[in-house]
């Protein structure tokens, strides 16, 4: 029998039960483990792996430049290259890869926005100018459509290169990208970071590309010592590639990148002994930790996928994602609380979150570099609302049930009466 006195309920009300419901059925799925923080990365060395550096590094191991041809060797087979090389610094390493497809002083070189900016940094020192393009918000990379643009607009000359971002492991859209740089006859260099290569099909990352460049540390992970990979299929790129690393003085790009304040010095060129051995250990744990971090995701995705006040990042089931991080996307349409909130809710749950990537356009110097105002809005409003989400293979089953409640919980309470969040 109906209640005469009753209220009447409005949709939004009755949406906010709705919410109010799935909420209740996460807690009632909540582990019995007590668990009070999950960390973004992890900071500590597990014992196994600081046993297996001291076998490596002992007085009866073997030296760690000795371990640096297996280590290229094993890279190689990873990532299906011909030739790698080792580099002892990030930036330099990307120099190198721009420089062997010829970008030069005055060279125009397309790329995301929403991008690590070290990325930049390396196109500045070589003296050539960043030529921004915006992303497609379904994936985060490069938008196809906006890439052709960019090659078709002949405005302060032609696109000699294309630098592309595999983005927190994902493999969407860079082969489809990189075709359309074959198409207007520029260079490809492929950007990965991490020793787990994503793939496209059965192809892995660094395939579409004349020359991949490889940061042995995954995104978001700790900024601990890590080393630098140059690779490539192409002979002639190799020998040039084994000229500059036993020579910096050899050839004109040492000279090129020297006028605009590029460092080339040889404690760049060598990779530092402990660095060599944690990548080893990398390389050897590789194929473990990669699962652990697709469960990580796949519940997320499981968990997140029915509420509309959230975006998932996506994949096609062709592709192998790494998932070196997780961007969630917060639809601000639907969830009546700021970004800067959102995370400070989450940290006062012992969830801790970062954000990825502040549009290279948005910096000041660049706008006046390429004279544009906003040539990316889609990655400016994307930047808006992502947070990334902890993932990585030290997190058990509790931890990820742990930030699945946390994220809930703020998106159920801020849905229902934002101004009970408890933010301090």
């Amino acid at each position: 029998m109906t209640n005469p006195h009753a209220i009447p309920r409005s949709a939004p009300a009755r949406a906010a039960e709705s919410l109010y419901q799935r909420h209740r059925r996460f807690r009632s799925a909540r582990s019995r483990k007590r668990i009070d923080r999950v960390v973004f990365a992890p900071e500590r060395i597990r014992q196994a792996e600081l046993d297996r550096i001291a076998q490596l590094v002992g007085p009866d191991a073997t030296n760690p430049d000795e371990l640096r041809p297996l280590l290229e060797m094993l890279v190689a087979a990873r990532f299906s290259q011909k030739h790698v090389r080792t580099v002892g610094d990030w930036i330099t390493a990307l120099q190198i890869g721009l420089a062997l497809v010829g970008v030069r002083p005055g060279h125009r070189v397309a790329m995301s926005s929403y991008t690590d900016f070290s990325h930049v940094v390396a196109v500045w020192r070589l003296g050539a100018i960043p030529c921004f393009v915006d992303i497609d918000d379904a994936n985060l990379q490069v938008d196809p459509q906006a890439l052709r643009l960019r090659f078709r607009t002949r405005d302060g000359g032609p696109i000699h290169c294309l630098l592309l971002h595999h983005l927190g492991g994902s493999p969407a859209g860079v082969a489809a990208a990189a075709a359309i740089a074959r198409e207007h006859e520029a260079a490809v260099v492929e950007v990965v970071w991490g020793t787990m290569p994503p793939r496209y099909g059965n192809r892995p990352a660094g395939s579409v590309g004349d020359v991949v460049c490889i940061n042995s540390r995954p995104e978001g992970s700790p900024n601990r010592r890590s080393i630098a990979f140059v690779g490539t299929d192409d002979d002639r790129l190799a020998e040039r590639l084994a000229e500059w690393l036993a020579d910096p003085a050899s050839d004109d790009w040492p000279t090129a990148a020297r006028q605009f304040g590029a460092s080339f010095d040889p404690d760049t060129r060598r990779p530092d002994p402990l660095a060599v051995t944690r990548t080893v250990i990398q390389l050897e744990n590789d194929d473990a930790r990669l699962p652990r971090r697709q469960e990580i995701a796949a519940t997320y995705n499981a968990a997140f996928s029915g509420f509309p006040e959230l975006g998932v990042p996506r994949e096609q089931a062709s592709d192998v994602h790494t998932w070196n991080l997780y961007p969630l996307q917060l639809n601000c349409n639907r969830l009546p609380v700021s970004r800067k909130a959102f995370r400070a809710a989450l940290e006062a749950r012992g969830v801790e979150t970062r954000t990825h990537y502040l549009p290279a356009h948005t910096h000041p110097a660049l706008r006046i570099v390429t004279g544009e105002d906003d040539p990316c809005p889609v990655a400016r409003r994307t930047f808006a609302r992502e947070v990334s989400l902890p993932i990585h293979d030290q997190m058990t089953d509790e931890h990820a049930a742990f930030v699945v409640q946390a994220v809930v919980d703020v998106v159920c309470r801020a849905s229902l009466r934002p101004e009970t969040l408890d933010v301090p």
